[in-house]
């Protein structure tokens, strides 16, 4: 009679892998290993893991681009794609250049210790390392789904370019991206754990972009 109960309570009560709920901005670290100015920015986008707005205001993520491979250093965490994100940005933004570190927030060129602001729209999300669901509320049509698998607590030593000799800490870097294709009200998207990664992803980010632009915001540790 116990183990029919149990049963039932988990039929009744599914045991999710993730979730995460809420009406946060997205702030992205664009990054490199072989960049000697962007430690100190590796170390402020770290320090987030003691904020309270962490998951409640704010999900950072840390893209490292490929661009200052060539300096002396490759990047292990680097692709070209992220790279080609923030370009992106800066056509939309008609400068001329990227450079890092460099700070977007809500789709937004920023700095560090810039001020939040308020989300209008809301997004939960719930994962059973199979199917996700996402709900949403104030969502405008045509939004894409975006989603980024992210380690913590990453140490690198360089042995070569502009930051040889040192030992690099990272956090909230995106290990794996990509899109889930157009928001649909609890449709359910088949999304399984990533395999062949450098390293495990501890924690999971899930935005919503409106014309390339991050609209709402949600992410929770694993």
């Amino acid at each position: 009679m116990i183990y029919l109960s149990v049963f039932l309570l988990f039929l009744l009560n599914p045991i999710y892998a993730w979730k995460a709920e809420g009406s946060c901005q997205l702030l992205e670290l664009y990054t490199s290993e072989g960049c000697s100015s962007c430690p100190p920015a590796d170390r402020w986008i770290s320090s987030l893991k003691k904020s309270p707005a962490l998951w409640t205001e704010v999900v950072p993520i840390s893209f490292h681009v490929n661009y200052w491979d060539y300096i002396g250093w490759k990047d292990r965490f680097a692709k070209k794609e992220y790279g080609d994100r923030q370009r992106n940005y800066a056509n939309t933004w008609k400068i001329n250049t990227v450079y890092t570190p460099g700070i977007v927030l809500q789709g937004k060129e920023s700095e560090m210790h810039a001020g939040l602001t308020s989300v209008e729209q809301r997004l939960d999300a719930e994962w059973d390392r199979k199917k996700l669901v996402l709900k949403g509320e104030k969502i405008p049509t045509g939004t894409i789904i975006h989603f980024a698998w992210l380690g913590l607590d990453i140490s690198s030593a360089i042995k070569k370019g502009e930051n040889a000799g040192k030992t690099l800490k990272h956090d909230f870097v995106v290990l794996s991206s990509g899109d889930l294709g157009a928001f649909d009200q609890r449709k359910e998207i088949n999304f399984r754990f990533p395999e062949g990664l450098n390293e495990t992803p501890r924690a999971l980010a899930i935005w919503l972009e409106k014309n390339h632009v991050p609209i709402v915001a949600i992410g929770n540790y694993l």
